[in-house]
C-alpha cells in the first residue's frame, strides 16, 4: 500500500494525489478576498486541503500561477474582473518546487445589483499532458469532437455560456455541476 507521508517529497506527492481529477470548481467572494476551491484546485494551486476549504486571499492564488504567466493573468481577467463576465485562458501554476501544471482556468465574475464585483466562480481544468499519454503511438485513437460525450459537453459549454448572459444562478450552477461531470466522464474515457 501507498503510504503518502513515506514519499520523500510530500509536497510533490500531495499535489499529484489532490490533483488526480483534473477539474475543480473554485469561489472567490471579492468582497472578503477570499478564495475557495475544492482538492483537485487544491492540489493544482499547491493548497493544503484546509487552505481550500477555508479560503485563501487572492495574491495566495496569483503566486501559485507561474510567473511567467502572472502578468497574463492579470491582464486577461481585467476586463471581467472590472465589469463582469467570463474568462477562459490557459496558464501555468506551480503548485510545488519543480512542478509546472497547464490549466485551463474557466470562470465568471457577476457584480451585485448595483454593479460593484462581488463574487468569481468557475472551474480550473489540468490539461497538462501526463507522461504516458504523450508517449502513446501514432496510430492511437484519441478522443475527436465527433464522439458524443465530446459532442455533449461542447453544447453544454455553449448552453453555459448563453445562461451566463441571462439565466439564474440555480441554473448557471446546476450546468457548472453538469460540465464538471462531463469532465470526469471524458478523464475516465481517456484512460
Amino acid at each position: 500500500m501507498f503510504d503518502i507521508d513515506k514519499r520523500s517529497d510530500l509536497t510533490v506527492a500531495r499535489s499529484d494525489i489532490l490533483a488526480a481529477h483534473m477539474v475543480g470548481t473554485w469561489q472567490w467572494d471579492i468582497v472578503h478576498d477570499r478564495v475557495t476551491c475544492d482538492l483537485t484546485n487544491a492540489g493544482l494551486l499547491g493548497l493544503t486541503p484546509r487552505e481550500a476549504s477555508r479560503g485563501v486571499r487572492s495574491q495566495r492564488i496569483v503566486q501559485a500561477v507561474h510567473p511567467d504567466d502572472r502578468d497574463r493573468l492579470k491582464t486577461a481577467t481585467a476586463p471581467a474582473r472590472s465589469a463582469g463576465g467570463m474568462v477562459d485562458l490557459v496558464l501555468r501554476t506551480t503548485p510545488a518546487p519543480d512542478v509546472v501544471r497547464r490549466v485551463n482556468l474557466r470562470g465568471l465574475y457577476e457584480p451585485d445589483e448595483h454593479g460593484v464585483m462581488v463574487r468569481g466562480y468557475g472551474l480550473l481544468i489540468d490539461v497538462t499532458s501526463p507522461p504516458a499519454v504523450a508517449a502513446l503511438p501514432e496510430e492511437e485513437p484519441s478522443s475527436t469532437p465527433d464522439e458524443p460525450v465530446a459532442r455533449s459537453a461542447a453544447l453544454c459549454r455553449s448552453a453555459r455560456q448563453v445562461v451566463a448572459e441571462n439565466g439564474t444562478f440555480r441554473l448557471r450552477t446546476l450546468l457548472d455541476m453538469v460540465l464538471l461531470e462531463y469532465g470526469q466522464i471524458l478523464k475516465r474515457n481517456a484512460r
